[in-house]
């Protein structure tokens, strides 16, 4: 399958509530192709562990071009760690563009489709 990549824009704050922190996130698609099952995974910036329970207000969303989403993400504050929050991005044909802020955002590089071929889950591209 000959899909072309769609780099997403990511913005993301975050506030403590009680013994929350809640995120803020928007998910734009400024590309001209579909963006297919993009998915979030909240980490520790620092040690890289993921982070859980994290309650989302949706996840493994598709984007048409030009559209834009926002949800919210919820964890209990003292599971974050020290320092900011990581939240990483992966799907079918799904870039992000990096970003530091209150939430820091990256390409979850491991959980790509493409990086799979021992699976066969999506075949080798010649």
């Amino acid at each position: 399958m000959d899909l072309p990549t769609a780099k997403l824009q990511i913005k993301a704050d975050s506030q403590v509530e009680g013994e929350n922190t809640v995120m803020h996130v928007t998910i734009v698609n400024p590309t001209q192709t579909m963006a297919l099952m993009t998915h979030l995974q909240l980490h520790q910036k620092e040690s890289g562990a993921r982070v859980l329970p994290v309650f989302y207000s949706d996840n493994y969303i598709s984007l048409v071009p030009g559209e834009s989403r926002s949800l919210t993400i919820e964890v209990a504050t003292k599971d974050l760690g020290k320092g900011t929050p990581l939240l990483l991005v992966d799907g079918f044909n799904v870039d992000v563009q990096p970003g530091e802020g209150a939430v820091s955002v990256a390409l979850n590089v491991n959980a790509q489709p493409l990086h799979w071929p021992a699976s066969n889950l999506v075949p080798e591209q010649k």
